[in-house]
């Protein structure tokens, strides 16, 4: 008798070097926190397995390089996510700023998609960018927002788990839609328009906390 295998999820962490990705990815998979993890070449693949409401969940995290020189790769790893995690440093301002170049990048290369902004490094004292400003900034893009520690925080079980049924979610109700598309498509030849949600990567709305 065959069993269904886990259901598979993709999720890719951009954002400037040294603001911690490589960090935060070891902690989603239940990990200690490295003082020096080194730099990531390229691409690193972290498997989380999950079990979300008796159903096993696979995620597949993608890790890139955030130099420059590494971009152009980077842009393939967009396609067919289900989920885009951005990560800046609080404590460094260049890295915020680059924001909206990732944002951009990513909205070239890739169909909307579920976004997360993470604020790291909350624990160091000499903070540039403030849970306010990034919150703002957040809600004018329709980004979820959520602040953290890879150095503090024990576990990034809650919001990985958050994060993975909302994915889900929209992952379903994406296949419903397109098999609903598909029905009307037989039926009828009218043109549908897509909505303000579909066109900032169906965030419906934000949220800010902090990951403890």
């Amino acid at each position: 008798m065959s069993h269904a295998g886990p259901t598979r999820l993709k999720a890719v962490i951009i954002g400037d070097s040294g603001v911690g990705k490589t960090s935060l990815l070891r902690r989603f998979d239940q990990k200690p926190f490295k003082e020096d993890p080194g730099t990531t070449i390229g691409l690193n693949l972290t498997t989380r397995q999950l079990v979300l409401n008796g159903e096993t969940i696979q995620v597949v995290f993608w890790d890139t390089a955030g130099q420059e020189r590494f971009r152009t790769m980077t842009r393939s790893f967009y396609r067919n996510s289900d989920l885009v995690i951005i990560v800046f440093d609080v404590a460094s301002r260049s890295s915020f700023e680059s924001v909206d170049q990732w944002l951009d990048e990513m909205r070239r290369s890739a169909e909307p998609v579920y976004t997360v902004l993470i604020g790291n490094k909350i624990d160091l004292p000499d903070r540039q960018v403030s849970t306010e400003e990034a919150r703002q900034f957040a809600q004018e893009r329709s980004l979820v927002y959520l602040e953290t520690s890879a150095r503090t925080v024990v576990t990034l079980d809650d919001c990985l788990m958050e994060l993975v049924e909302t994915c889900l979610s929209r992952q379903r109700a994406k296949a419903a839609g397109d098999e609903d598309s598909g029905e009307q498509a037989e039926s009828q030849s009218e043109s549908v328009s897509v909505d303000a949600e579909a066109e900032s990567g169906g965030n419906s709305g934000y949220y800010s906390g902090c990951c403890t």
